[in-house]
């Protein structure tokens, strides 16, 4: 077929009335459709198919008979398996095309997905991340492999891919922001952009050049070759396989996903200052060895690796895991002076996946930080022996994500991909009768460690705080003195304590009513709050002027006000 440029360098397919394609077209065919760029979504062609056409998008998707109305893996796959034959009839593109494109959407979400890389939380993709020189090359066409979190590098380039707006620092491609706006697609058209009008502050569009950002030229040859083979790992999860061959190894996916996010991370392979061990994935070799360490699930597993491949006995290896945490595994026994400042001999019966000392810490926290996609973080306690429950490990994300990045609540439930409407996931699994009972239960082991996280300036120590979790009776009886000499009863505990818990989980005042409003609440607070107008004042008067007090010690000074919504009887506990 000639290829016709038309102005706007936009490369245009001109399709013959009377050429047949693969498969049956109607009489309406459209004469012109713009080349697909390989691996690009279906967003992405549908906007390039209205400007080739001169109209919004919006008007483009109607006339193709797309019901889409909303940016999700829904519509995309419904439009894909109901109205491909529609679009086929009007615009000339190939059924097996078009469903590529619309099925492609999802896999990023597939791929983590089956491949257990969130065990917690499974958040949609929000946004996507862009090379410069790509949109530059294809004319501001996006193409799937960008909203995977886990790919880092562009293989073409070898820059690394570009995660916020130079401009407005949001993600550019997010929403159904491409179905609203008109720009060329190498434009950012978020509209989070304030601007002083008059009296009052209104948004508008970015509109940045994303082809003019500056990428990172950090890529080497290891980190594209695993990049490449995390692909590899991930297409084959899709498919239905379990384990994966490799260098005559059987890995399961989340291991070799393990292995490859690492040795992305760290560019030429994995090591450890104390030992100087290093595996690169230069031979197959390497791999199988970095594998077979990176893998063991226990202390003497990764002695009896260490003990085959001839390693010293005494190598301390530190490496990263796919849930976001830095595995210690040392073979010595641990000494006081190897511990955390503070410690002491605490620390020396410490089994050594609960070994975190300051120099492991740190990197950590920078490995996270620049190079692990903030999906992943939500896991950061989920080890190999991890008996955390679901509802913990959600309010340590956050309690962690705040105390590290110094940052509120609604900053880090976006690193976290958390919105409001997530938090019902946290109960999900719980039945009604057993709602508030769980809650309290959760409560009773994750005050202490948020409360001891205003203690600690330099790092935070995952071991002894998991510790202490089993251990809340002098938080407990803090609390109770608190309520009993202020407000005059304890008898309430529970339901407070909830509210605190999610006061210290995310900092913010505003996150208690939107998390616990389906929480029940005991039938005596019930009647007190709604009978008695005073009971009402004090409690609200002393939670958030300790609320106050709390963050005060954060260092956050915004305005606090807590009007709890108090339901019924009928889900008293």
């Amino acid at each position: 077929m000639p290829t016709q440029p038309l102005d706007d360098d936009h490369s245009l397919t001109i399709v013959d009335q009377s050429v047949s394609v693969s498969d049956p077209v109607g009489d309406s065919l459209w004469p012109l459709q713009p080349t697909t760029v390989p691996g690009e979504t279906l967003p992405s062609w549908l906007r390039a198919m209205a400007r080739v056409y001169r109209i919004d998008t919006k008007t483009m998707v109607h006339l193709l008979g797309l019901p889409i109305r909303r940016q999700n893996y829904r519509t995309m796959h419904n439009a894909a398996q109901h109205f491909a034959q529609n679009v086929a009839n009007t615009s000339g593109c190939r059924i097996e095309e078009f469903e590529r494109m619309a099925a492609g959407w999802q896999l990023p979400a597939l791929q983590r997905f089956t491949a257990e890389t969130t065990a917690t939380i499974v958040a949609a993709v929000n946004g996507s991340s862009y090379c410069p020189l790509c949109l530059k090359d294809n004319g501001g066409r996006w193409v799937t492999d960008w909203l995977n979190p886990l790919y880092t590098y562009c293989p073409e380039h070898a820059v690394r891919l570009e995660k916020l707006c130079p401009n407005c620092q949001s993600r550019p491609f997010h929403g159904i922001d491409w179905l609203w706006d008109n720009r060329d697609g190498w434009q950012c058209c978020k509209t989070n952009v304030a601007t002083p009008y008059g009296d009052v502050v209104k948004t508008r569009v970015c509109g940045f050049d994303l082809r003019q950002a500056e990428p990172s030229g950090d890529t080497t040859a290891e980190r594209l070759f695993a990049q490449d083979h995390l692909k590899w790992v991930l297409d084959s999860v899709l498919v239905g396989h379990q384990e994966i061959p490799m260098c005559g190894t059987l890995l399961k996916p989340r291991e070799a996903c393990t292995l490859f996010l690492g040795l992305i991370a760290h560019g030429k392979g994995i090591k450890t200052s104390k030992s100087g061990y290093q595996a690169t994935p230069r031979t197959p070799e390497a791999v199988a060895e970095a594998s077979r360490i990176l893998c063991a699930d226990t202390q003497r597993e990764a002695q009896l690796e260490l003990a085959a491949l001839g390693r010293k006995a005494s190598i301390s290896l530190t490496v990263p895991t796919l849930a976001g945490n830095w595995l210690q595994l040392n073979t010595d026994t641990i000494s006081p002076a190897k511990t955390v400042p503070g410690q002491a001999a605490r620390d020396v019966e410490r089994s050594p996946w609960e070994v975190w000392d300051q120099e492991a810490m740190l990197p950590r926290i920078h490995f996270h930080e620049r190079n692990l996609p903030a999906e992943i973080w939500p896991s950061a306690l989920e080890g190999i022996h991890s008996k955390h429950l679901y509802t913990t490990k959600i309010a340590i994300s956050v309690a962690l994500v705040r105390a590290i990045h110094q940052t509120d609540w609604s900053r880090a439930a976006s690193r976290l991909g958390l919105q409001y409407k997530d938090h019902s996931k946290i109960t999900r699994n719980v039945r009604k009768n057993d709602l508030v009972g769980e809650v309290n239960r959760q409560v009773y082991r994750i005050k202490p460690f948020l409360e001891a996280l205003n203690d600690d300036e330099l790092l935070i120590d995952y071991g002894r705080r998991r510790k202490e979790l089993l251990n809340p009776e002098p938080l407990m009886k803090t609390l109770t003195k608190y309520w009993h000499d202020n407000v005059g009863t304890s008898a309430d505990l529970p339901a407070l304590t909830c509210r605190f818990w999610a006061l210290y989980t995310g900092g913010d005042i505003r996150f208690v009513p939107a998390l616990y409003s389906r929480i029940a609440m005991s039938q005596t607070e019930t009647a007190m709050w709604m009978s008695d107008q005073d009971y009402r004042r004090t409690v609200q008067y002393h939670f958030n002027l300790l609320a106050k007090e709390i963050l005060h010690n954060r260092g956050i000074n915004e305005p606090v006000i807590w009007r709890p919504q108090i339901r019924n009887g009928d889900h008293a506990e």
